[in-house]
Parts: structure tokens; C-alpha cells; sequence
């Protein structure tokens, strides 16, 4: 597969994910997603840290430092838990301003 391939599905990924916020949020299985504007910054970065902390989790499990029964060594749990990061990143930018132009 070719790299551009391989980042398309990513993107794909991300997006599915996204979406899944929000389905959730109608679910109730929570208030907000990080795109909501009733969402404070503060609280979108603990979402994203939160997240970031299970990629932390899933990497010490891939390496070998943790043994989580279920996702030793699982490297698509690391890459799920890495899209879920994206997802996230991605629903709080959603939140900002939209920023005319190139970010470079």
C-alpha cells in the first residue's frame, strides 16, 4: 500500500471516529464532544490528555511494560487509541474560529 493510500484511510478512520462522537453524545453516553461551544478549552484539553494517556497506555502494552490482558503487544489497539487522539483533536478545532489560509 502506498503511503498516500495508507494516509487516505487514516483520514478515513479519524473522520468514522469523529462521527462517532457524536453519535455517543446522542447516546448519552456523554454531554459534549470537544466540538460543542459549551465545551471550555480547559475541559477540551483534559479530554485530549485523557486520550493521550490511554496511547501511553497502549504503547507500554505494545513494548511490553504493561500487560493489560487483552491488548498485549495489540498494536491496532495503539493505532485505534491514536485516531481516537486525532478524532479529538480534530472536534476541538471544529470549535475554533476558522483561520483564512494556509497554517504555514
Amino acid at each position: 500500500m502506498s503511503i498516500e493510500a495508507k494516509r487516505d484511510q487514516i483520514v478515513v478512520d479519524i473522520l468514522v471516529e469523529r462521527l462517532h462522537q457524536g453519535t455517543l453524545k446522542a447516546r448519552g453516553k456523554f454531554k459534549y464532544t470537544c466540538a460543542d461551544a459549551q465545551m471550555k478549552n480547559s475541559e477540551r484539553a483534559c479530554v485530549l490528555v485523557e486520550e493521550v494517556g490511554e496511547v501511553c497506555r497502549a504503547v507500554l502494552n505494545v513494548d511490553g511494560l504493561a500487560k493489560d490482558q487483552d491488548y498485549m503487544g495489540n498494536v491496532e489497539h495503539l493505532r485505534a487509541e491514536l485516531i481516537q487522539v486525532s478524532a479529538v483533536a480534530l472536534a476541538w478545532l471544529e470549535a475554533l474560529p476558522l483561520k483564512q489560509g494556509r497554517l504555514r
